[in-house]
């Protein structure tokens, strides 16, 4: 019911909107938003692994049992496993935590907002007068839709909250997470890290970055804006992302494909060869090679642009990371402290997805120095027809005047 409307009033209509219908109207919108995040993070929570102590136990004790030869990297495969499990875990939660905290600090004024309406305080005119009572459908609706949006959300409550967990693998979960924020933390603060990032989309460079922090599956999360750096990293990241959107990929890929197609240069040179010594259709057919090439460098220019676009905000997002994972680190609030190590993992994250992305988009481009000579020259002699147009008074301004039409008597 999180995507139930609200019937409004019609315009006509002979009921006028009580301050309590107003009320409730207003915190129903926001429990809707509420309520669509609760139910995705509970039903995320409810199907992430087990971070149980028995169960992380298991997968190390199949590694003990396995032949001698395999046993050394199946204990380091089932040590990864278990951190992944407990990152998971406790990220999940986190995200989870954050949206049943809403829903329980806005449900009791929704309760009491619907009591208020759906409870008439006026004596019902049928049981004076033996009128049959007025039933108001579009509010009777409305309060329906209230209460299956509360029933709904305590039901996403009571899911993502049956697996209970002891403390000590609540424990476990969190030493692991801190595990795999000390290791960001500690990438993030090499001396080469700003380089890294900044050679991270270049192919020509083995540079490659958050490669040994285990930051694979985490949720996002929110914080306060008092948190400067972290909200500035939230802000880098999402302009980020907004700019290498999914249209930006495909229309380099599209690019590429036609690139391919658009201009064949060994079949303009085969017809330039099998047109000697007719200079006029050597002339045409070297006019169309440099008309295709000037099409080419446009189109290759404004995607080269996009990219190095994409590629400086992807170096902004690298250079706030290690800021805010000092100023998370720092935090003496642990539900905060927990909330922005997960925003820092999860902007790491989505970092190490990108750079594969960019790195494809630039080898689907091209580099600069890819496209020199020949787009060059073909620039070259289209300005220089242009410039001898002009002086040859061949570009005239356009007349607003209409054409007159030939008389033919």
């Amino acid at each position: 019911m999180y995507n139930t409307h609200w019937i409004e009033r019609r315009v006509n209509s002979q009921l006028e909107l009580s301050p309590e219908e107003t009320a409730l109207r207003a915190t129903y919108l926001a429990a809707q938003k509420i309520a669509f995040s609760l139910v995705c993070a509970s039903n995320q929570f409810a199907g992430v692994n087990s971070p149980d102590v028995t169960a992380c136990a298991t997968i190390v004790r199949e590694a003990v049992n396995k032949p001698e030869k395999d046993r050394a990297n199946a204990i380091k495969a089932a040590a990864l496993a278990v951190l992944d499990r407990q990152t998971d875990f406790i990220s999940t939660r986190l995200h989870y935590l954050q949206h049943a905290g809403a829903w329980e600090s806005i449900r009791p004024t929704l309760v009491a907002q619907l009591e208020a309406v759906a409870i008439s305080k006026e004596e019902p005119i049928y049981k004076v007068y033996g009128v049959p009572p007025y039933v108001d459908v579009d509010l009777c609706l409305n309060c329906e839709a209230v209460a299956a949006l509360i029933d709904q959300c305590d039901l996403a409550v009571v899911e993502a909250t049956q697996h209970q967990y002891s403390r000590a693998t609540q424990k476990y979960a969190e030493v692991g997470f801190q595990k795999v924020f000390d290791a960001l933390a500690a990438e993030v603060a090499g001396q080469n890290w700003i380089f890294n990032a900044r050679c991270a989309s270049r192919d020509k460079y083995s540079a490659d970055i958050l490669g040994e922090a285990r930051v694979e599956k985490v949720s996002s999360t929110e914080l306060p804006a008092e948190y400067l750096k972290c909200c500035a990293l939230v802000t880098a990241r999402e302009e980020f992302e907004r700019v290498f959107c999914y249209h930006t990929s495909t229309s380099c890929r599209t690019f590429h494909l036609n690139g391919l197609h658009a201009f064949n240069d060994s079949q303009l040179s085969e017809s330039l060869l099998a047109a000697m010594p007719d200079v006029p259709v050597m002339q045409r057919i070297e006019h169309e090679r440099d008309t295709k090439l000037r099409i080419h460098g446009r189109n290759w220019r404004a995607h080269r642009d996009l990219v190095d676009r994409c590629h400086a905000l992807f170096v902004k997002v690298a250079e706030l990371l290690p800021e805010a994972v000092t100023e998370a680190a720092a935090i003496d609030d642990e539900k905060m402290r927990r909330r922005a190590q997960n925003l820092c993992l999860f902007a790491a994250r989505r970092l190490k997805e990108n750079q594969k992305y960019i790195r494809e988009c630039d080898l689907l481009i091209g580099y600069r120095d890819n496209h020199s000579q020949d787009v060059s020259g073909a620039v070259g002699r289209g300005h220089q027809a242009l410039v001898e147009r002009i002086r040859s008074k061949e570009i005239y301004r356009p007349s607003s005047r209409c054409r007159e039409q030939p008389y033919w008597g």
